[in-house]
């Protein structure tokens, strides 16, 4: 079963290959496509084909989620960022308390004697 599923796979495979052969070949008039500025005239399949190509790239890495992934770690960045910030402070105020706590235990202890 599974290597007559590959078969299919692979048969639509040279399907889709050969269907874009023939497109191509069918379709050599150039063609100028304006995106915001003109671009130089190519043939209308190299258009598509590209238009094809660059989609199923787009796809395939938002369907590995490889955008969410970036949006992930800049979250964790920030976050880490705000851990730090909060440890320096947490810091400043240790270095700040030291000496008060040392008058206190100092006040204490002379008031037991």
């Amino acid at each position: 079963m599974k290597s007559t599923l590959r078969l299919v796979w692979f048969l639509l495979f040279l399907l889709v290959i050969f269907a874009g052969f023939l497109f191509t070949d069918h379709n050599r008039d150039p063609v100028t496509l304006w995106l915001g500025l003109p671009l130089d005239p190519r043939p209308l399949s190299v258009w598509v084909l590209g238009a094809f190509v660059g989609g199923g790239f787009i796809g395939v890495s938002l369907g590995l989620g490889l955008w969410r992934g970036l949006k992930t770690r800049l979250a964790l960045r920030q976050q880490q960022q705000r851990i730090d910030e909060q440890e320096q402070l947490i810091a400043q105020l240790r270095e700040r308390l030291a000496p008060l706590e040392e008058k206190s235990l100092v006040s204490v202890d002379a008031g037991k004697t």
